[in-house]
C-alpha cells in the first residue's frame, strides 16, 4: 500500500506543470464563454453591493456619536448576524465538497493508485482512497491518503482493521505567469 500510494504521488508530482498548465488554459477558455460572462457579472454586482454595504458600516461608526444608541445596536446586530451568515454559508460550502466533491475525487483516483499496487497481495474491493491533497498556490503538494480493510484471520474472531497509508510530495508547477 505504501508503495503504491508513493509511486502514484511521486509519478503525478512530477508531471504535474503540464496539467497545471492545460487547466489554466481550459479555465480561461472557459472564462470567455457566454454563462460564465453572466456569471462574472453577477458575482461582480454581489461584490460591488457588499463593498457599498461595508462602506455604509464603516460611515456608521465613523458618526457613532451622533447615532442614537438603538440605532448604533441595530447596526452592530446587523454587522455580527452578517458575519455569522457568511461564515455559515463558507461552511456549507465546504460541507458540500466533502460529503459530494471529495468521494468522486476519490473514486477518480482509485485506478491510478492501484495501478501502482500489488493485487497478488490486495484486493481491489478492500481497497479505497480516503483522500487527495491537490497542489494549490499557496501549497504545491500533492497527495494521497489509502487505506484497506484487512480482516483478521484468526478463528473465532471477526474483526476488520483497517491500514492507512499517506503520501505527499512537492507538485513540479514550474513557473507561474
Amino acid at each position: 500500500m505504501q508503495a503504491a500510494a508513493s509511486e502514484t504521488v511521486k509519478e503525478i508530482a512530477t508531471h504535474y506543470a503540464p496539467v497545471d498548465r492545460l487547466y489554466a488554459d481550459a479555465k480561461q477558455t472557459i472564462g470567455s464563454t457566454k454563462p460564465a460572462e453572466v456569471l462574472g457579472a453577477v458575482i461582480g454586482r454581489i461584490e460591488s453591493a457588499r463593498q457599498a454595504a461595508v462602506s455604509a458600516e464603516e460611515g456608521a461608526q465613523n458618526y457613532a456619536a451622533l447615532i442614537p444608541d438603538p440605532l448604533l445596536q441595530l447596526l452592530q446586530w446587523e454587522q455580527t448576524s452578517r458575519l455569522q451568515l457568511e461564515a455559515k454559508g463558507q461552511g456549507a460550502a465546504d460541507g458540500f465538497v466533502r460529503e459530494c466533491v471529495d468521494p468522486l475525487l476519490n473514486a477518480a483516483f482509485k485506478p491510478i493508485v492501484w495501478h501502482y499496487a500489488d493485487d497478488r497481495i490486495l484486493q481491489k474491493d478492500r481497497f479505497r482512497v480516503a483522500k487527495v491533497i491537490l497542489p494549490d498556490d499557496e501549497e504545491p503538494r500533492f497527495g494521497v491518503s489509502v487505506e484497506y480493510d484487512y480482516p483478521l484471520p484468526i478463528p473465532f474472531v471477526k474483526k476488520t482493521i483497517t491500514i492507512k497509508k499517506n503520501a505527499l510530495e512537492r507538485a513540479w508547477i514550474g513557473k507561474r505567469e
